[in-house]
């Protein structure tokens, strides 16, 4: 719960009645405070891996032990929190025989690219969007694929670790991992079509940076042209990167032994890496230079192999901190990777923790294709968080007007919390965010390695490893793009307007859902004031016109439930003497171009009402002061018109501001 506007806001107990028989049946959705179980299975799960599924929802996959040993299995969630159709509430067996450190990857058409280890070979399977298992495939170097069966045989004598894959465009994947026989090393690389056979021009997996040490930690990307850019890092610890084609040939004018990324002689770890839509690839690594803690560097590798133009050549320094990378990986060694993502423009996105204030602290960075910092955003990193107790492990989505970061916790003390926070391309932490980050999950016991998913509506999934159980197990939570973690039912907002109180909450429920808003004075009576529907976005608004100054009210919501109906916890609001400074809602909302502005002066001292896109530029400024006390409404009609998209309105008045976001549509 929370308030954005009213600072005596005081929140109450959720409280439960049952109303007797003949009620509603219960909505068709899951989302409740700390999050989900994945499934219904009570086993042992852990090291969870997310994608998006295009619809709003998300499939999962991880580690369970169910069978009596380490197997793999996976979920799909829609938005609602619900079990897609046509996958079992206990989860899809990926696999009946033993299963380690899962990789995910979308498929394109709503489905997933798995792969996996059982120890001694790597395991491919393409699941539908409906959950069937489409096909299988044992990936094993030097055994080759025999076509007809649609498998590789098991090689039991060497051992392949951290497997990744990422799709191919065409249904199938490209897929990769580690290889040792404790007396070479080197990474293989293979690409499976969609039915699980070896792609034209792939009849085994390749075999790249042979040595007789560990090569470890493949990444893979994309290239945009059918091929995949891989990267690794070598038996001395420093990252290379090589470039093939879909065909399985190395690009022209690549070593086939891979590019070194930076000339430096200290050790490199934690690699990241994403696509620079151009062919090349962005690479993040953390690297000890001059007898300091790891610091955390950038460099560009262009898609014909050399280093970018205006890069330093020993690579860009992103944060001169001591930092501590993003993910952890459930693995064979616990090896860690930095976080990245894509701007959409050739640059990156970056996050990780460092200990410049204190314990750990959770930064984020913007680097362009150019070599530079995006502007707005500090030198050594964007703040995320900065609360006391330690903060770490942060993952990283991006949705089109910035970043979703989440992390592990310990503000409070003890064991670790999940919250997240939203960037926004400027550099700036979201207005409509709390400071530090909303809590996505706060119960008792350890939530470990969050792993996040975009929702596709500024907005993400969040899964990650819950011990609050007699065994851990795999939890989801969604955030929506406003900060509001989905529950139940929850306050977004509440507002003391010139002679009315404005509320909106959170109802987890189909729309038009029948909602009813209760009021009591002090410790009086519950009364009803009004009765409402769930709209598409799952909110339920309502103004309340008979509120008196001086006096202090209760509002609750009650929705349908199973066994009666269910009650918002209460929300306590003190009507003020005078008018407050409110900023009280922008119609309509999306718009077409023309919008109102409704907000409420207390006093007639300087004040201004400004229009920003989305990256803080300024756009327009009414001086609003001359007004006087009281609300007060701006009609934005036939003024310029603005381009689709999304736009923030500010109200300044003295050192106070109170903002809101709209969106144009067309």
């Amino acid at each position: 719960m929370r308030s954005r506007w009213v600072s005596h806001l005081v929140p109450g107990l959720l409280m439960c009645v049952a109303a007797g028989a003949g009620a509603a049946p219960p909505p068709d959705t899951a989302w409740t405070a700390g999050g989900i179980p994945v499934c219904t299975a009570g086993s042992t799960q852990s090291a969870p891996v997310m994608i998006a599924d295009g619809s709003g929802g998300a499939i999962v996959a991880w580690e369970d032990n169910r069978f009596g040993l380490s197997t793999i299995f996976t979920q799909r969630l829609t938005g609602a929190g619900i079990v897609a159709a046509g996958w079992p509430d206990s989860g899809l067996a990926a696999a009946t025989t033993a299963g380690y450190d899962p990789s995910i990857a979308a498929d394109g058409a709503g489905g997933a690219l798995l792969i996996w280890r059982d120890g001694e070979h790597v395991v491919f399977k393409h699941l539908g969007s409906d959950g069937p298992v489409f096909s299988s495939a044992e990936l094993s170097a030097p055994t080759r694929m025999t076509g007809a069966a649609g498998g590789l045989a098991a090689n039991k004598i060497d051992l392949r670790f951290t497997p990744v894959a990422i799709s191919d465009g065409g249904g199938g994947a490209f897929v990769a991992w580690q290889y040792t026989n404790f007396f070479r090393g080197y990474i293989e690389i293979q690409r499976v079509t969609s039915g699980g056979f070896a792609a034209p021009g792939w009849p085994q997996p390749r075999t790249i940076g042979w040595t007789y040490y560990d090569v470890v930690q493949p990444l893979l990307s994309p290239d945009g042209t059918g091929g995949v850019l891989l990267s690794w890092l070598d038996d001395a610890a420093h990252m290379r990167i090589v470039r093939m084609t879909g065909s399985g040939t190395f690009a022209t004018g690549w070593d086939t032994l891979g590019v070194v990324i930076s000339p430096s002689p200290n050790t490199q770890d934690s690699p990241g890496m994403v696509s620079d839509g151009a062919g090349g690839a962005l690479l993040f690594w953390s690297e000890a230079r001059g007898g300091g803690g790891a610091q955390l560097f950038a460099q560009h590798i262009t898609g014909g192999g050399a280093i970018a133009a205006g890069w330093p050549v020993a690579g860009l320094l992103v944060c001169g901190q001591n930092t501590a990378a993003g993910q952890v990986r459930n693995g064979e060694w616990l090896a860690t990777y930095t976080s990245v993502a894509s701007d959409g423009a050739g640059g990156a996105f970056v996050t990780w923790s460092d200990q410049r204030a204190d314990t750990g602290d959770v930064y984020a960075q913007h680097v362009r294709s150019g070599g530079s910092i995006a502007p707005g955003w500090a030198a050594d990193g964007v703040a995320v968080c900065t609360a006391a107790g330690l903060q770490g492990h942060p993952d990283l989505e991006a949705d089109g007007e910035g970043i979703i970061v989440v992390w592990e916790d310990q503000r409070a003390g003890g064991a670790p919390d999940l919250y997240a926070q939203r960037i926004t391309t400027a550099g700036l932490a979201d207005a409509l965010w709390p400071k530090n980050g909303t809590a996505v999950c706060s119960e008792p016991h350890d939530q470990l390695v969050p792993r996040i998913a975009s929702d596709g509506a500024l907005g993400a999934i969040v899964a990650w490893e819950d011990d609050r159980g007699p065994a851990p197990r795999v939890y989801a939570g969604r955030i929506f793009g406003d900060g509001l973690v989905a529950v139940e039912m929850s306050l977004i907002s509440a507002e003391v307007g010139d002679g009315l109180a404005r509320l909106t909450w959170y109802v987890n429920a189909p729309t038009g859902t029948p909602v009813t808003v209760e009021r009591r004075a002090d410790d009086r009576e519950w009364v009803t004031l009004a009765r409402e529907a769930v709209d598409a976005s799952g909110r339920v608004m309502f103004e309340d016109r008979t509120i008196v100054a001086g006096e202090r009210y209760g509002y609750r919501i009650a929705a349908p439930d199973a066994e009666g109906l269910r009650y918002s916890a209460e929300t306590l609001l003190e009507i003020p003497l005078n008018p407050t400074l409110d900023l009280s809602r922008i119609m309509p909302n999306p718009s077409a171009g023309d919008v109102s502005i409704q907000f409420t002066l207390p006093d007639a001292r300087p004040a201004q009402l400004e229009i920003m896109d989305v990256v803080g530029r300024l756009l327009e400024r009414h001086d609003v002061a001359s007004l006087g006390p009281g609300r007060h409404v701006l009609s934005r009609n036939g003024e310029r018109a603005l381009p689709a998209g999304t736009y923030f309105v500010r109200l300044r008045h003295g050192s106070s501001t109170r903002v809101r976001r709209f969106a144009i549509v067309r």
